[in-house]
């Protein structure tokens, strides 16, 4: 009896000597929690800060790029002294709230950004496409080949004014935006989709899954990052390629149609400040073309 007391006597002191040695070791391990946080913290607001100096020095370099610009733009037109030539910044300044007033004007844009929107869809669904089956066949690849090689090297003016013996004035501009963007988009998805994920084409292999499965769930989402970048460089062809077969075809609405006439009645001011509308608009689309794709890739 007495022996069992001892023993319950030596574990109870055994136990409370290791809650005061853990309480110890928190209370030491205490300060050092605190410094991590700290630690943690300070970084996450130097990361800010370097975040926030290089969005502000982004802003500077744009802000000193435009100044310099329109510093060289004044510059011209003051040593030619020409308003048919080249108008002065503050010229096209005071022309823009007249073309911004006017109906036609947003009529012209609303009807090329049509054909814009028009245009790139056709052409992302056929470049996607073609891109499938030159990666996948060596048929196709080496059919695809020689056309395609043959729109790279004929200049977009030739296009426009061979197509112009063919169709109409309201789907040519369509029609050579798309035949434009082919080559790039089809070769971006080929490079996408042969430059997949090895390791996970073999356990496809391995575990026997389907070919029309393992492209639309492997290599499809490997080649995504390929399409986005497609995407992008094709919206913006759509644009200077629809407006360039617009100023050569002239359909009945375009701004093609705008910058071609004022430039036949000489109105050099005019011309400039619809070119710099367009190009102002055509960045703000875009932008909020960019921005609408990351949304949709990271979902």
């Amino acid at each position: 009896m007495k022996k069992t007391k001892d023993l319950r006597k030596s574990s109870q002191k055994n136990d409370k000597t290791s809650e005061v040695s853990a309480i110890q070791t928190d209370f030491l391990n205490e300060p050092n929690s605190t410094e991590e946080t700290d630690s943690r913290i300070c970084k996450k607001n130097q990361c800010k800060n370097i975040g926030i100096i290089i969005t502000a020095t982004k802003i500077t370099a744009y802000l000193c790029s435009v100044l310099f610009l329109l510093i060289l733009w004044q510059l011209l037109a003051i040593k030619i002294n020409s308003v048919l030539v080249l108008p002065s910044p503050l010229q096209i300044f005071k022309k823009l709230p007249s073309v911004i007033k006017k109906t036609e004007f947003w009529k012209s844009f609303a009807a090329t950004f049509g054909r814009v929107i028009i245009s790139f869809i056709i052409s992302m669904i056929m470049g996607i496409i073609s891109g499938i089956l030159t990666a996948y066949s060596t048929f196709f690849k080496n059919f695809f080949k020689i056309p395609l090689q043959i729109i790279r090297i004929t200049p977009v003016v030739a296009i426009i004014l061979i197509a112009l013996f063919w169709l109409n004035s309201n789907i040519l501009p369509v029609f050579v935006a798309v035949l434009m963007n082919l080559p790039v988009i089809t070769t971006s998805v080929q490079k996408g989709l042969i430059t997949s994920d090895s390791k996970n084409n073999f356990m496809a292999k391995i575990y026997r899954v389907n070919k029309i499965k393992r492209i639309i769930n492997i290599d499809m989402e490997n080649c995504l990052p390929f399409i986005v970048s497609s995407m992008e460089t094709a919206f913006g062809l759509c644009w200077k390629v629809v407006v360039a077969g617009e100023v050569l075809c002239l359909p009945s609405q375009s701004i093609g149609k705008i910058l071609s006439t004022e430039q036949i009645n000489l109105e050099t001011t005019k011309v400039l400040t619809v070119t710099i509308l367009l190009i102002t608009l055509s960045f703000i689309t875009q932008k909020i073309f960019q921005g609408i794709i990351k949304k949709i890739c990271i979902k």
